[in-house]
């Protein structure tokens, strides 16, 4: 079985073929009932979460994206959140390859944010509004509009906001990070 860590998926999944692969499963659609939810206490006061995300195609292919939230893990200095995605064969059920989730869940955000912004924003867009992390960690997917875009801005409230970058050097025109709500 193959193992894709960060870096093995970046150089797997350039962001035009992941923008384009994206925008054909939507076109075609696949199964992906509602997740599973299953939690149990840390022993430690928290609560911790597993999150459990199949989606398939028929005679194509399987995966299963599993989710651990650890809340405590804060306290631990390590993330509070781990995630793996198991691709199998639809048909055997064979194991192909376990993926590293956070980078495929971030690629994966990002690239469905372009293409929302691509079919959702009117042509003549100056400013574009980023109010997820995942979407707006990298600027790189967001070079693939075709908006004359002149102003950027990150949004983001919460605990996060320690995260946000005040700025991304060479990317989109006039980047401006803000913290806080809208």
């Amino acid at each position: 079985m193959r193992q894709m860590d960060k870096a093995a998926i970046r150089a797997a999944l350039p962001w035009d073929r992941l923008i384009e692969a994206l925008a054909e499963m939507f076109r075609q659609g696949c199964e992906a009932p509602l997740r599973h939810r299953h939690g149990w206490p840390d022993g430690a006061g928290a609560q911790n979460t597993l999150l459990l995300m199949p989606a398939w195609r028929a005679g194509g292919h399987y995966g299963v994206k599993i989710v651990h939230v650890a809340p405590g893990n804060d306290g631990r200095g390590l993330p509070a959140v781990h995630a793996s995605y198991l691709l199998s064969d639809a048909t055997t059920g064979a194991p192909l390859a376990m993926l590293d989730g956070g980078e495929l869940t971030d690629r994966r955000t990002a690239a469905a944010s372009v293409l929302a912004a691509r079919y959702l924003a009117r042509p003549e867009s100056s400013r574009l509004l980023l109010c997820c992390w995942a979407a707006a960690r990298s600027p790189m997917p967001w070079r693939r509009l075709t908006l004359p875009v002149f102003r950027s801005r990150i949004s983001r409230s919460g605990r996060a906001r320690a995260k946000t970058p005040r700025a991304w050097p060479g990317s989109l025109p006039r980047m401006e990070c803000r913290r806080g709500r809208l």
